[in-house]
């Protein structure tokens, strides 16, 4: 799996997916190139379906920046691209125990 976040480039690999099918959970993780995208949904494909998405701690960075993920070029708000280091941290915690991880900020959204 790390290998696999590792290779996101931004480009040709700019997504990659984890899911917990039974719990109805999944970490998506998109971009690449030291700027990821990192979004957790929880009761996935039902009415209470919920999205968290992991957020740099303490950035109150205003604007936007294009990154794609999933295939389409998108703009995502600057608190919301992180780092390598947080994407890895997210992407582990979930694979381990399919819950956000605790060690930095996660901004809900409706």
């Amino acid at each position: 799996m790390e290998e696999s976040l590792r290779r996101l480039d931004g480009a040709e690999f700019n997504d990659l997916y984890l899911e917990r099918l039974r719990e109805r959970k999944w970490l998506s993780v998109g971009g690449g190139d030291g700027r990821y995208h990192v979004m957790l949904t929880e009761n996935a494909q039902t009415e209470d379906e919920s999205w968290r998405v992991a957020e740099r701690r303490g950035e109150s960075e205003v604007g936007d920046e294009e990154l794609t993920v999933g295939g389409q070029s998108g703009r995502f708000p600057l608190r919301h691209i992180v780092s390598l280091e947080i994407a890895l941290d997210a992407a582990r915690v979930f694979y381990e125990t399919g819950s956000a991880a605790s060690s930095f900020t996660w901004d809900e959204t409706p």
